[in-house]
């Protein structure tokens, strides 16, 4: 499987999520991006996109993401979901540009 650099990243939707997410998860904070990251954290580490160990993926990073969320947002479900989709799209694109990359 190829592996991916965050330069391969570009133009991929939620982005602007993922990027920063790497770099928080990394140096340990808990920022709505870094638990986004958390909880793709199988797929990106697959592609050699984060390169910490489980110890330092937050167990209930899916848990944690909506009570943040609750913390500054009148409707958090909604904007859990949200979330949720756009992580499933950056997800799905990731997939996509790399089986094009193995194809080429």
């Amino acid at each position: 499987m190829n592996k991916l650099h965050l330069n391969d990243l570009r133009g991929l939707p939620g982005e602007e999520i993922i990027r920063p997410g790497l770099i928080d998860l990394e140096q340990k904070k808990v920022t709505l991006e870094a638990l986004l990251v958390a909880i793709a954290s199988n797929r990106l580490r697959n592609y050699g996109l984060l390169n910490c160990d489980d110890t330092d993926i937050p167990e209930d990073a899916e848990i944690q993401l909506y009570h943040l969320l609750a913390l500054k947002h009148e409707n958090p479900y909604g904007q859990y979901r949200s979330y949720q989709n756009r992580l499933t799209k950056f997800e799905n694109a990731l997939d996509h540009r790399m089986t094009q990359a193995q194809r080429a």
